[in-house]
């Protein structure tokens, strides 16, 4: 808004002035003004709509996960990355149904491909892990949950399938504070 107001003023005077000047050469360096002009524009005020942004994530519960241990009862916990930053729950033990209620924020780049209808490649990736004390963890199940049409105040409370047969995921994320993301302070 107040850029394109700032430049509409330039553009008037520099078109008094080739006005007076009335040569076609001027003509085409007019054009090419108002075109930078404009792209610049938009230049600035997508930078203020597609910020950064906050993601809420709370993982909820698990059903349905077959345990790589012998007993048959997984001591579960899940990652959840965004981009390269993560997240681990604390592991609930003895559970092939764990309920977690954990949750977590991730700082994103809002991007004009996080509107609706658009395709995105940004995504939470989400893996279920068996915690084994003796012996290297198992990555028992993943999933992710697309960042597609996330806006402001959208909350989405979903069950993602895992790839592991009849298992899910309850996940619940919301879309807070995209274009203005400040420092807490502790």
């Amino acid at each position: 808004g107040k850029f394109l107001f700032a430049g509409v003023g330039a553009v008037v005077a520099l078109a008094c002035f080739l006005h007076a000047t009335s040569s076609v050469y001027s003509m085409l360096i007019f054009g090419g003004l108002i075109a930078l002009l404009l792209l610049r524009t938009m230049q600035l005020e997508s930078k203020s709509k597609f910020g950064r942004g906050l993601l809420h994530v709370k993982i909820l519960y698990a059903s349905g996960v077959k345990s790589g241990d012998k007993f048959g009862k997984g001591d579960l916990y899940v990652i959840v990355k965004c981009g390269r930053k993560r997240f681990r729950t604390k592991t609930i033990s003895g559970n092939n149904s764990p309920l977690w209620n954990e949750e977590t924020e991730f700082t994103i780049k809002v991007t004009p491909q996080m509107l609706p209808n658009t395709p995105s490649p940004d995504t939470l990736q989400f893996e279920v892990w068996d915690d084994d004390r003796l012996r290297k963890d198992h990555l028992m199940a993943t999933t992710e949950l697309s960042l597609l049409g996330m806006c402001p105040g959208l909350q989405r409370e979903v069950q993602l399938p895992l790839n592991a047969e009849g298992a899910t995921l309850a996940v619940e994320v919301t879309a807070m504070n995209f274009g203005e993301v400040r420092k807490r302070r502790s």
